[in-house]
């Protein structure tokens, strides 16, 4: 469950650096400091994995659009492979 304060910590992340990194609290942590977890560990896990896998698809769809906007020839796997890696820069 994300609210406005984890979008403000995450835009605020955002001017100290160029990288992220993101952990899920155990229950056991979350119930030592703020009583019992409104949502399981499981389920935290899951939303971390979502939004991880939206994150990537929307650069995939940013890198390829990039990428098809300079040039429209046929790509093989490898050549459509490095070519995205070169063009996004990732």
């Amino acid at each position: 469950m994300m609210h406005y304060g984890h979008c403000n910590a995450l835009r605020q992340a955002r001017a100290l650096g160029d990288q992220l990194v993101v952990g899920v609290v155990s229950d056991a942590e979350i119930t030592a400091n703020k009583g019992p977890p409104v949502t399981p560990l499981n389920e935290r896990f899951f939303h971390y994995f979502m939004c991880y896998c939206s994150i990537i698809s929307l650069l995939l769809k940013i890198a390829a659009s990039r990428m098809f906007k300079e040039d429209l020839k046929i790509w093989s796997k490898e050549d459509f492979g490095n070519a995205l890696i070169r063009k996004a820069r990732l």
